[in-house]
């Protein structure tokens, strides 16, 4: 059965409970790898100037920190991993399109929507002007029968400790 490596075990806990919830069921169906959760506004703007975001910080949900200023990403990218090399194939496109299916399903089985890099519209169609397909990034929660967006629920009674 796969199971996280140690690096992935260092982005989990930065990630949001519900991305840790997620991933660790993600993990029992795909041999996967986690690339990145928080970054600090060093980081954050460092890949703004490179391209590799189009948000500067504090505006990336990989930007999120708890009430009392702890990591808490909202935003996660990770590729599948693959025991021969090269480990990660950053041009499988199918092959991500498959992993998106799988996080999506699981979390919206879990009351979450999840937006994806590679369909940020979430119509299914490949319309994007801007494609990140290791990016996935919390969007909604179904919280009391209704769809509330998570940035909605940041300062909400609701929000992480």
């Amino acid at each position: 059965m796969p199971k996280f490596g140690k690096r992935s075990l260092n982005v989990l806990a930065t990630l949001h409970p519900d991305w840790q919830m997620i991933l660790k069921k993600v993990i029992n169906i795909l041999d996967m790898t986690l690339i990145q959760g928080y970054r600090g506004q060093e980081e954050q703007d460092e890949y703004y100037a490179k391209g590799l975001s189009q948000l500067k910080y504090p505006e990336s949900n990989h930007n999120i920190t708890d009430k009392d200023g702890n990591p808490c990403s909202e935003a996660v990218d990770m590729m599948l991993y693959h025991r021969d090399k090269p480990h990660i194939r950053w041009d499988a496109k199918f092959e991500a399109s498959v992993v998106a299916g799988i996080v999506i399903g699981i979390a919206f089985e879990n009351g979450i929507m999840v937006r994806w890099g590679g369909d940020w519209s979430m119509d299914l169609q490949e319309n994007e002007s801007f494609i990140d397909r290791p990016h996935f990034e919390l969007h909604k929660k179904l919280i009391d029968g209704k769809w509330k967006f998570y940035k909605d629920l940041r300062n909400s009674p609701n929000a992480i400790a």
